[in-house]
């Protein structure tokens, strides 16, 4: 009886737990296994982050071979080290690209200056981050000079920047519109690139474009100026469609880019200072400091400079000013069972960010990291020009502000199952505007998602909606009822205090990628327009030049859930319904590319909500005159109604008033078809087309 009595308990506690996981609305996984992304009216859906980390995350980080030894010495080490690292980069590549690692046996090395691993293929390596000196590696940064201890890629005075382009590689975007999250690009002169070219494609902040945004809502600040908020998209051709003019990356675009706005450029560019496959490994770095809050010493503790699927595991650091790890000018990086702990520095701007991103950092994977007593523990410092960030399995611990994107639209940061505890600051995590903070820092983050957060002490979260864009909270353990430091629109919170049936949004797109490829690019800019004789025409952007087929769903005003309308031929960008009388106005619409095995997030819904098709009602004893009209309506009637309501046929109203009216004045209505409705309180008494000359 007691083995039965378990038996049901356990069937029990499983059916609660299956059964009280929620799906979100806006990205399910389907019945044939792929994921499901709903596209919002704006043209924003959840992008896919898998590809952050090295090698897109689809590699287990590599085991780097010894090849040479060294152990620690009285006094400074810092030539020491150098030594052996110039040692081992003047070796030769294999043909992945690896030279050797560099093995720093046990014991303290006393670093006065810094150490560069700058040369591709190249590991700095301790035997372990613990704190007995005899069994692991510890460098202590001595001396009160602020520099970086350990600089992974290349000195840091040296040129890396992304901008400096090769000559006559340059074309244009030419795709009129271009959501947040596909991966092609139609461009002009596509016969310039190679499959395996490295480019870069910068869209431009214009007034234009910045006009969109709202130059920021940076408050009181000065507002973003025009080539302040430029992108950098740093990608890899995978494949070229010569007759559609078209190249597909290797890793989706973060925003949305629109032709009208700023003109976007395709360039490749000069990669001979990019470092690949360097890393840090399996050592304690502790900086000498005079105190909690002094400031005179080493400022941060690696710093990856113009690296490419690089990484630093299982590394501790201690007393940073700035970072325990920090990047910037790089592609591709995963930093993995690493802790930034202790900062030494005073608690104000421009310091403890334990793990952080600066400028031009692109794909960035942070995985199960640990942070404590940070300002900003796992943030983007590096505005426009940080994409596709993820933050996994990560905790924090005494945060003292927020975690955060920190300026000036850092874009697709992924907040995946991050824990924060003991937090010492109400507002713990920000997806928002940070308006007149720091230097006009305004909309910090677009495109982002806290997935799963858990944060203690019901501390708080901000998720707000930034122009035309979106941000996300799904299944968040936090507090959402503490106002934000400035006012605007709440971004997309969903499922708070509930358990989710994909736990880890990270783990589900890697996996789903790994399964079925990549995701199909989503079709856009749906529009629908009503045409004469019940018809329903529907236009839209063919992204994709993947798909196989396109299909429409629709559903009418007494459905429930969308139904196939159609499934069209590749390529197609128009599609007329024909209406029957079964189906009921208001119309909502939408598309998606298919290929054999998944579909592409959909594109926007587009409704209509008055068309042809409604069947005129009798006004009865009222009669409108005269039909068709020209600078005005005149209505006669018997009957008594409380509103009138004039639709255009395409559904978008024109007039309403509130009270029963003789006249209405349509000298600035333009020639068509409109529909006419009066009413009494909620109750429809008359429909009636009519017709302006």
């Amino acid at each position: 009886m007691k083995t039965l009595t378990i038996f049901f308990a356990f069937i029990h506690f499983f059916y609660l737990t299956v059964y009280a996981q929620q799906s979100s609305r806006i990205l399910y996984e389907a019945d044939n296994g792929c994921l499901t992304y709903v596209t919002d009216q704006n043209h924003n859906y959840i992008p896919d982050y898998s590809y952050a980390g090295y090698r897109y995350g689809e590699e287990a980080l590599p085991f780097v071979p010894t090849v040479k030894t060294i152990q620690p010495i009285a006094g400074d080490n810092t030539a020491h080290i150098q030594a052996a690292l110039d040692e081992v980069a003047q070796m030769t590549a294999d043909s992945n690209g690896i030279r050797g690692a560099l093995l720093l046996e046990a014991g303290i090395y006393r670093i006065n200056g810094s150490v560069t691993v700058g040369e591709s293929g190249v590991v700095l390596r301790g035997v372990g981050q613990e704190t007995d000196t005899v069994t692991n590696t510890i460098l202590i940064a001595t001396g009160t000079d602020t520099r970086n201890l350990v600089c992974v890629g290349h000195a840091p005075n040296v040129n890396n920047s992304w901008t400096n382009r090769l000559m006559n590689t340059t074309t244009l975007v030419t795709s009129e519109f271009l959501p947040a999250g596909v991966r092609t690009i139609a461009v002009e002169d596509p016969s310039l690139y190679e499959i395996g070219d490295h480019i870069m494609i910068k869209h431009v902040s214009t007034n234009e474009w910045l006009a969109t945004i709202n130059f920021g809502d940076t408050d009181s600040d000065d507002p973003w100026r025009f080539g302040e908020i430029d992108l950098y998209y740093n990608r890899i051709i995978t494949a070229i469609e010569l007759e559609e003019k078209k190249l597909m990356l290797d890793v989706p675009i973060y925003d949305h880019l629109e032709r009208s706005l700023s003109q976007a450029q395709v360039y490749k560019y000069d990669r001979s200072a990019i470092k690949t496959k360097v890393g840090v490994e399996n050592l304690r770095i502790i900086i000498e400091t005079a105190g909690e809050e002094d400031e005179n010493h080493a400022r941060s503790a690696i710093v990856l400079n113009g690296t490419e699927d690089s990484w630093v595991r299982d590394v501790t650091a201690l007393h940073f000013t700035y970072a325990g790890v920090d990047i910037y000018r790089s592609n591709r990086i995963t930093i993995k069972d690493c802790r930034a702990i202790e900062p030494h520095s005073m608690v104000t701007g421009g310091r403890r960010y334990n793990f952080a991103v600066g400028r031009l950092t692109n794909n960035i994977l942070f995985d199960n990291c640990f942070a404590n007593l940070g300002r900003h523990a796992y943030v983007s410092n590096g505005a426009s020009q940080a994409a596709g960030i993820v933050f996994y399995n990560c905790r924090s611990d005494q945060d003292l502000s927020t975690i955060e994107g920190h300026r000036r639209w850092s874009q697709a940061l992924l907040y995946d199952n991050l824990i924060a505890t003991n937090p010492q600051t109400t507002r713990v995590l920000g997806l928002y505007n940070r308006g007149r903070f720091g230097t006009g820092h305004g909309w910090a983050a677009v495109h982002s998602m806290a997935w799963n957060v858990r944060i203690e002490d019901n501390k708080a979260m901000v998720i707000q909606r930034p122009p035309e864009r979106q941000n996300y909270s799904i299944g968040a353990k936090a507090n959402f009822n503490v106002s934000a430091p400035f006012s605007h629109p709440n971004g997309w919170i969903e499922l708070t205090q509930q358990q989710l049936v994909i736990p880890s949004l990270y783990e589900k797109q890697l996996e789903a990628r790994l399964k079925n490829g990549a995701l199909l690019d989503a079709p856009a800019k749906l529009m629908a327009a009503v045409l004469e004789d019940n018809r329903v025409e529907l236009n839209w952007l063919d992204i994709s030049s993947e798909e196989q087929q396109y299909r429409i769903e629709f559903k009418d005003s007494e459905a429930e859930a969308f139904q196939v309308l159609a499934i069209l031929p590749a390529n197609t960008t128009r599609f007329v319904h024909e209406l029957n009388e079964s189906e009921f106005p208001p119309l909502t619409y939408r598309v998606q590319a298919v290929d054999e095995v998944c579909y592409s997030p959909f594109s926007n819904p587009v409704s209509i909500e008055m068309t042809t098709a409604i069947e005129e009602i009798s006004l009865e004893d009222s009669l409108v005159l005269p039909n068709p009209f020209s600078d005005e309506l005149l209505i006669e009637s018997d009957v008594s109604f409380s509103a009138i309501k004039v639709y255009t046929i395409d559904g978008k109203l024109i007039f309403s008033s509130q009270k029963q009216l003789n006249t209405i004045a349509t000298t600035e209505w333009t020639r068509g078809v409109y529909i006419l409705k009066l009413m009494n309180g909620e109750q429809l008494i008359g429909v009636q087309k009519v017709v302006k000359e």
